[in-house]
């Protein structure tokens, strides 16, 4: 029975080492960069179409209704 204690005892060294290295390790920074600066660009984007394209599409229904009058 002491072997499983000893054994779960490497193990809770091996993971906290691990733990350790985690918060050192630069290996995915750059992934994170790329990630957060998309999401920016993004958000950036899709406000810019919100705010151009309410005002884009009531001018176009303007333009509907008056292609569409009866009167010439």
């Amino acid at each position: 029975m002491t072997t499983v204690l000893e054994g779960s005892r490497e193990e809770v060294r091996e993971s906290s080492q691990d733990g350790r290295s985690l918060a050192t390790d630069e290996a995915g920074v750059a992934y994170v960069e790329y990630i957060v600066l998309v999401l920016l660009v993004g958000i950036l984007v899709a406000a810019a179409i919100m705010a151009l394209g309410i005002p884009l599409l009531e001018h176009f229904r303007m333009t509907q209704s008056l292609l569409g009058a009866p009167i010439p």
